[in-house]
């Protein structure tokens, strides 16, 4: 007995012979787009992604360059920089990194934003998640493992006269006007220096911790620390309170609440320390003082 087959078997739905022809479509531009861009010198795609990123960044004082570049395909097509440094144009320090993946987002491109999930790594540490831009505003959503500060040169890139390491772990959440980072710092060490005039020695520390929420203009503290209080660290030092944003940083209004402890190392460097917080000094040779007014020009004050 022969088999038999209906017409409905053979015919096949509408709906579906059109979703068929439709990803055949889609296949056949995405293999020509693919293969337009081998075709394309590297170095071009490379000085062309880097001018788009550089033309949103460059009002913020920041610039972005690669010793190389190069498409890839894995889950998708994606962008691959070695060598990649954020220069700050004002001090001319750059933070470090030996290679950053860039996932580019078509939907984000078609709001207007720069940007797209990425990975960037230096030695074993790495950062990853989303970063977009629009109108010189960035959006995140990144997270932080077994980060070296010490390889990416952040201390220096932050103030010119630091030099050392740490290792980070954490989160960092901005939007618009809202953003949360929460890090946790070890091995922290820094390098001997001199600062205003004080010749600072080398500083050890076991720990720290950062927990800070954003709703701009406002910025809430919860928890700055470095190092242990009542530990064999040479500084303890924590901040808690607020920060109302201004135009300029330095010009921010602060009203925080600090407490600080020295090792007998560092009181010996900052002599000069109980002149000017004598009246904050506490029976275990600890100070807790206030900060009140423009973070510029705000004065110690006694935390009543």
């Amino acid at each position: 007995m022969e088999d038999t087959i209906s017409i409905e078997e053979i015919q096949e739905p509408k709906s579906k012979r059109i979703l068929k022809t439709v990803s055949w479509g889609l296949f056949a531009l995405f293999c020509l787009l693919f293969f337009t861009l081998l075709r394309i010198p590297q170095t071009k795609i490379t000085a062309t992604l880097l001018g788009m990123v550089n033309q949103e960044i460059a009002p913020m004082g920041y610039a972005l360059s690669a010793d190389e570049g190069k498409i890839k395909l894995g889950f998708g097509l994606y962008y691959e920089l070695s060598g990649v440094k954020v220069l700050k144009t004002a001090t001319q320090k750059a933070l470090s990194f030996s290679k950053l993946e860039l996932h580019p987002s078509i939907i984000a491109a078609v709001q207007g934003k720069l940007g797209g999930d990425l990975v960037l790594e230096e030695g074993e540490g790495r950062i990853y998640g989303s970063v977009y831009i629009k109108n010189q505003k960035p959006e995140a959503d990144l997270k932080i493992e077994s980060l070296n500060l010490g390889r990416i040169g952040v201390l220096p890139f932050l103030s010119p006269d630091l030099q050392g390491t740490a290792e980070v772990k954490g989160t960092i959440q901005i939007e618009e006007k809202n953003g949360q980072i929460g890090l946790e710092l070890s091995r922290i060490s820094l390098d001997e220096t001199k600062i205003q005039g004080f010749q600072i020695p080398k500083i050890a520390l076991a720990t720290g911790s950062i927990d800070i929420e954003i709703a701009q203009p406002n910025v809430k503290i919860k928890t700055f620390r470095l190092g242990r209080a009542a530990a064999s660290d040479d500084l303890y030092v924590s901040l808690k309170g607020d920060v109302k944003l201004a135009q300029y940083i330095d010009s921010s209004d602060a009203n925080l609440r600090v407490e600080l402890s020295l090792s007998p190392k560092l009181q010996q460097s900052f002599s000069l320390l109980d002149a000017l917080l004598g009246q904050m000094k506490q029976k275990d040779g600890s100070y807790k003082f206030k900060l009140i007014g423009p973070l510029n020009a705000s004065m110690p004050q006694p935390d009543t």
